[in-house]
């Protein structure tokens, strides 16, 4: 089972075009991944994996990190918004 969630950021004044995607996944030996990539839309962007030992503790992980995203409107100047 995964869970993505999936965010992005866009402005054309500011010319700011970001996307942000956490996945929860199950790994090897009954552990736990989270996947965040980001990066502007359309380019490679960056990725990075993080391992837990239960599913709990992914997704403190990642309501830790979505928050601080959908708090970004200070930093950036711009909101994300979810993406379906």
């Amino acid at each position: 089972m995964h869970n993505v969630r999936k965010l992005r950021a866009r402005s054309i004044a500011l010319n700011i075009d970001r996307v942000y995607e956490v996945a929860i996944l199950k790994g090897l030996f009954n552990s736990v991944c989270v996947i965040i990539g980001w990066g502007r839309f359309g380019s490679k962007g960056q990725s990075k994996v993080v391992s837990f030992e239960t599913w709990d503790e992914a997704e403190v992980f990642v309501q830790k990190k979505i928050k601080k995203r959908l708090g970004s409107e200070k930093r950036i100047g711009v909101a994300y918004e979810w993406v379906s």
